[in-house]
């Protein structure tokens, strides 16, 4: 597992009077389902519907009218999307293994019938796939409608095929009866200029649902932005540059000067910059005690200058939203370490 927090600087920003930077900073977040410590192996299995997409395309087209919206419903290209979503699953490094199983489960299917594998089927394919759990692709569906957009540019309107995919996943554990949890995503993509349906159009429906499941399954990082104060002080702009050189410890030193300072306004800002310095350093407890500093020092702010709680001061707002994120970070890692315990709880 790479480190738990990292940062890519970005440009600095206005925002009202006040001189703020932005930065990015990655960290891991849980997966919605946990499962015992003891599944390393996992094998992707492609348990859709098999049907001939072509001669679906064909009866789409064929069936469609001028004055109608409804297209119709589309089976998705299950081999591929069970494919895109096993490169998906191993690209994360949390499982020891990956697999997936080449056969279509369904692909003999004369009638429709429950998608769910029965607890034989799942003990079977566990057994021949030497896997401890299964992921089950259950269903691709590609619904296809017609609508219009207007070209501003061309001064005309185009005719739009838009696509709602719909994927549902199934995580089976031997020996158990019932799925363990059901992962039901939804996504939309569209295609201008025409309204006739091709194979193509839900090759790619079919691709974009692929990787939506993997956040719920495994620990995924995620990308937020964080805002610091830059300016309106000789230290905090010099902190400004320490930050954008990556040298935190230099930009800390400045920081506290600042806030050891007499005005309100002033501390304030360095107390919320050291409280990201904090979480920069993976010490989210410490940076919650630094952001409820700035916390308590706008309202103090806002008190001297007469505002009411509903005119609170921009200041106040990005503080509190600041506090908000640390909280709900904070409130996350107990999951995350204990989906972490396979490696030893180096994260």
């Amino acid at each position: 597992m790479k480190n738990f927090l990292g940062c890519i600087l970005l440009s600095l920003v206005m925002v009202s009077c006040r001189s703020v930077g932005m930065l990015s900073i990655d960290y891991l977040q849980p997966s919605d389902i946990s499962f015992p410590e003891a599944v390393r192996t996992v094998a992707i299995v492609d348990n859709t519907s098999s049907t001939d997409l072509l001669k679906s395309v064909e009866q789409i087209n064929k069936a469609s009218r001028p004055e109608q919206e409804e297209l119709g419903v589309v089976e998705g290209n299950g081999r591929l999307a069970a494919e895109k979503f096993a490169d998906a699953v191993a690209a994360e490094n949390y499982f020891d293994r990956v697999v997936i199983c080449d056969s279509a489960l369904r692909a003999g299917d004369r009638f429709l019938r429950d998608s769910r594998l029965s607890m034989a089927e799942v003990g079977s394919l566990a057994d021949d796939l030497q896997v401890d759990m299964l992921l089950s692709l259950e269903k691709v569906q590609v619904y296809l409608r017609k609508g219009l957009t207007y070209d501003f540019e061309l001064d005309i309107p185009l005719q739009v095929v838009d696509a709602h995919v719909r994927s549902v996943v199934r995580l089976y554990l031997p020996g158990r009866e019932a799925p363990l949890a059901t992962i039901n995503n939804t996504d939309s993509l569209y295609w201008i200029g025409t309204w006739q349906v091709d194979t193509l159009m839900v090759t790619e429906a079919s691709e974009l649902v692929s990787g939506l499941p993997v956040k719920y399954i495994v620990p995924t990082w995620k990308t937020v932005s964080r805002s610091y104060y830059t300016g309106e002080n000789v230290a905090m702009r010099d902190a400004a540059v320490c930050v954008r050189e990556d040298s935190w410890e230099d930009a800390l030193a400045l920081w506290k000067q600042v806030f050891a300072q007499k005005s309100i306004k002033y501390r304030m800002r360095a107390a919320h910059n050291i409280a990201l310095y904090y979480e920069m350093h993976d010490n989210l407890d410490k940076a919650l005690e630094w952001v409820e500093k700035a916390k308590e020092l706008a309202l103090l702010r806002d008190k001297k200058k007469g505002r009411s709680e509903a005119e609170a001061s921009s200041d106040y707002v990005m503080i509190v939203h600041y506090r908000q994120e640390l909280e709900n970070r904070i409130a996350q890692l107990p999951k995350l370490k204990l989906q972490l315990q396979r490696f030893g709880g180096d994260f």
